[in-house]
């Protein structure tokens, strides 16, 4: 970062990332002009490999929240293929970088090849890193393919919302098919799953009623798996067994991102297939602690959640359309839950509830609904000095069955 080597120019850097309220009003009126029953922009954000600057693209991901688009920050240190790889299975109408440490030219470059090698390369990339992108680079950045390159004196509101109306307006390209068979035998099969589930989640994400959970989420899973079994045996290919759909519920901060990470990453050592996950979070935020989800054999896509939001309406038709994919195994994380909710669990074939042992009195354990009901209790964060006495209670509340 040539212009951010100092002391001084890093302090400078960071006094720009404050938000006043008339730039958050120059983005809400630019969120404002798209139509109400327009669905919302989903935006991927990341900084990129060697670059631990992230203040300036949390308050842009937290500001692109606030205006109703959909932001998936991934985090920062991601290398190129992390990023498309999430652009692609989140769906992604927009990738936004945020770089601070040089090197960028190759970096965004290198993106953009990406792109077309895994089948998104209409998707706009935006870009910004204060004085760190020089006014003689932003031409060359934007002949090469970068929709837009933000520098100062534009705020962080001017250029969100220059953001989120070239987003909604820019034009999708397809794929150049070079040579017939070689285009049709490299098309990526995320690309389409992603653009479905987009579609699903577009279509039942209103607020209210139940789910249809209980019976009907059983019943719609049967169906799944028939359709799946049915699909394979059209295409001549041996059907094999149904996905598993595992479900992981729990309060807020009990660990259940970095209970399914673990999950995944000892699918991909003990098994061969491909595994998926839903994650269900109100901020979009589950992936950063994801760490073994850039493998091709991991598929991941967030799902938000509105307060008030039914959470089945929400994932059961996610849920279903997974299941008919030829996924090995599915885990669904649930949002943070209260004492009363099941979560996810009415959707799924296992359940499993993430607790800590900070839970406060024997009397609290009485409460959790979803704890006299998981098949699995998981109990995180066990240097707790009082862990093991603590695990000892929860056992003690456990039915037969039940695996602690």
């Amino acid at each position: 970062m040539p212009s951010a080597t100092s002391k001084k120019s890093k302090t400078k850097t960071k006094a720009k990332v404050g938000v006043k309220p008339a730039a958050r009003a120059r983005a809400k009126s630019a969120a404002s002009r798209r139509k109400a029953s327009a669905p919302p922009l989903r935006f991927v954000l990341a900084t990129p490999i060697c670059d631990g600057h992230d203040a300036a693209i949390v308050a842009i991901t937290r500001i692109l929240r606030e205006q109703g688009a959909e932001a998936v920050y991934i985090g920062f240190n991601k290398t190129p293929q992390q990023i498309v790889k999430a652009a692609v299975e989140e769906g992604a109408d927009a990738i936004a970088i945020s770089t601070y440490n040089g090197g960028h030219m190759s970096f965004l470059r290198t993106i953009l090849t990406e792109q077309t090698r895994q089948g998104i390369p209409g998707v706009p990339m935006f870009v910004g890193g204060g004085g760190t992108i020089l006014a003689r680079e932003v031409a060359p950045l934007e002949k090469m393919g970068i929709a837009r390159v933000y520098r100062p004196p534009m705020d962080l509101g001017e250029a969100i919302g220059d953001m989120m109306r070239l987003a909604a307006s820019w034009p999708r390209k397809k794929t150049k098919a070079s040579s017939a068979g070689s285009a049709r035998k490299k098309k990526n099969p995320d690309v389409e799953l992603a653009r479905r589930l987009t579609r699903l989640a577009n279509g039942a994400g209103a607020a209210g009623g139940s789910g249809g959970a209980g019976s009907s989420a059983k019943k719609a899973a049967g169906k799944s798996r028939r359709s799946a079994r049915s699909k394979a045996s059209r295409n001549g290919a041996k059907p094999g067994p149904p996905a598993r759909v595992w479900g992981v519920g729990g309060r807020g901060g009990a660990g259940k991102s970095t209970v399914v990470d673990e999950l995944v990453a000892r699918f991909l050592t003990a098994c061969t297939g491909r595994i998926a996950v839903l994650s269900v979070d109100p901020t979009l935020a589950d992936r950063i602690r994801m760490l073994n989800c850039y493998s091709p054999r991991v598929f991941v896509r967030s799902v938000g959640l509105k307060p008030g939001q039914a959470i089945g309406r929400r994932v059961e038709p996610l849920i279903a359309e997974l299941r008919r994919q030829p996924f090995e195994m599915v885990v669904v994380e649930s949002v943070g839950l209260g004492q009363n909710d099941l979560g996810v669990a009415p959707y799924v074939d296992a359940s499993v509830y993430c607790m800590t042992p900070e839970y406060g009195t024997d009397i609290q354990l009485d409460k959790e609904a979803l704890l006299h009901s998981s098949d699995i209790v998981v109990m995180n964060k066990r240097d707790y000095p009082q862990a093991e006495a603590k695990g000892r209670r929860v056992r003690n509340y456990l039915k037969p069955g039940q695996t602690f």
